[in-house]
């Protein structure tokens, strides 16, 4: 009977995960941009003169509304922190998809790109993506060593984490209560 209480509780919490997982896919995609790449994927149907794509050296010096003015010109900025070059080719992929179109692009390079791994900032702000659009799909599977897990396993990092975050927050009570017990005696 503890076998089938176990199993009926995994189920359920199995449940609440997916269930979670879809809802806030939903809310995420339906939300106004956070970061650039929900902006990058909201983004349909426009024409844009200038681009400017990199890292935060783009996005922290290029100012649009200087380019615009000095140049009568439209301009978007979509330097991005910790960017690297398999993360500028997938905001370069989506802008394609969404049938944005640009007269020219400006890509900074620098001695970061010799790192062929995708960054951190990117690959994560994509994974909500990852089931519902098929470029962000299909760029992590060719590019990411750990499609397989952020695809099919993503519940189990998520209960790992909570998890250890919870346990350290016991720990941390336990902690404090018998140290103050401790102190009043």
């Amino acid at each position: 009977t503890i076998i089938i209480i176990i199993i009926i509780i995994t189920t359920v919490i199995i449940i609440i995960m997916v269930v979670s997982d879809a809802l806030y896919t939903y809310v995420y995609e339906k939300a106004a941009p956070r970061n650039k790449t929900q902006y990058v994927l909201k983004l349909k149907d426009k024409k844009i003169d200038y681009v400017f794509l990199g890292s935060p050296r783009v996005e922290n010096h290029i100012v649009t509304k200087l380019v615009e003015q000095q140049t009568s010109k439209t301009a978007i900025n979509l330097g991005m922190q910790g960017s690297k070059l398999d993360d500028i080719y997938l905001v370069l992929k989506l802008l394609l998809e969404n049938n944005v179109t640009f007269d020219k692009i400006f890509i900074q390079i620098d001695y970061t790109f010799n790192n062929e791994s995708p960054s951190v900032n990117v690959s994560s702000e994509s994974l909500p993506y990852l089931r519902t659009n098929k470029v962000v799909n299909s760029h992590n599977k060719l590019n990411n060593p750990n499609y397989f897990v952020n695809y099919s396993l993503i519940f189990l990092y998520e209960l790992s984490y909570q998890t250890h975050t919870i346990v350290k927050l016991i720990n941390l009570i336990n902690y404090v209560h018998i140290n103050h017990q401790s102190a009043r005696y």
